[in-house]
């Protein structure tokens, strides 16, 4: 029995409990049946091989603890930046929301600064309108007066005799204008409200001139004056429309030329064809 605890206490310094109960088994009965002594180096041979095997085993667990502590310290170190991360990405979710209230605000007070343009515009527009409107009538019966009385030098060279009526010479024309009754009383209203009209021959024809004079001429004074010599020319009598003006844009220049009506600008009758 002392023999066994003997060799049962040498290995269990290396084995465990069951092992070295077995190892210690095995021993004592090879031991018993009188084993040879290569049988016995033949067993310590064997046992130092376990041995050296368990020891193997414990460095190879031992490293294999490492790992996975050195791979749990990675995974916290990773826990940890992606706690950065995300505090990061709040910060800066939390920084473009306020940005975008900012621009919002800046947006809606820029909205504000031009909706006050916008309205002085209109109003600068409204005076200025009335101010031309206010210079027209200030201007417009001078020059239609200088229209008037220079008009025969203004057409001369195509309109020979040419004679602006007078309030007596108007009456007269009005008397004698429509024998056949072809106009209804608002057409011979409406040619009544001409600013000038005059009498000459073109080619030996006789022709009245139906003349609008304004300080600008614009597309209503282009259809006004066309409309009336359309309402004359139903009498049978050659009716040239004519505008007198100290400007013409371009597009109306065009419209005038689209609808046969003369354009005199600043005391010049332009060609109908420029």
């Amino acid at each position: 029995m002392r023999k066994n605890k003997h060799i049962r206490d040498q290995l269990i310094q290396v084995f465990s409990e069951k092992q070295a109960d077995v190892l210690t088994h095995v021993v004592t009965e090879a031991y018993d049946k009188l084993v040879t002594r290569s049988d016995l180096h033949e067993l310590r041979d064997v046992v130092r091989e376990m041995a050296d095997a368990q020891k193997a085993s414990t460095e190879q667990l031992a490293k294999t603890d490492q790992r996975v502590a050195k791979t749990d310290e990675r995974v916290a170190k990773l826990d940890e930046r992606l706690a950065k991360t995300d505090e990061r990405i709040a910060k800066l979710a939390e920084n473009t929301e306020r940005r975008f209230a900012e621009t919002s605000e800046q947006f809606a007070a820029t909205n504000g600064r031009i909706d006050r343009v916008v309205a002085c515009i209109d109003q600068l527009t409204g005076q200025v309108r009335k101010l031309a409107i206010g210079q027209d009538e200030l201007v417009g019966p001078v020059y239609e007066g200088k229209v008037a009385t220079h008009l025969d030098a203004y057409v001369g060279d195509t309109v020979a005799h040419c004679v602006v009526l007078d309030s007596r010479g108007k009456a007269r024309f009005f008397a004698h204008l429509d024998p056949n009754g072809l106009l209804d009383r608002s057409e011979v209203s409406d040619l009544r409200r001409a600013d000038i009209l005059a009498t000459g021959r073109i080619d030996g024809e006789a022709v009245v001139l139906v003349v609008e004079v304004s300080r600008t001429g614009d597309e209503y004074d282009i259809t006004r004056t066309a409309r009336r010599a359309a309402i004359l020319a139903k009498t049978g009598t050659r009716a040239v429309p004519v505008v007198a003006c100290l400007h013409i844009g371009p597009a109306t220049r065009a419209l005038a030329r689209s609808q046969g009506v003369w354009v005199i600008r600043k005391g010049r009758l332009l060609s109908q064809a420029s």
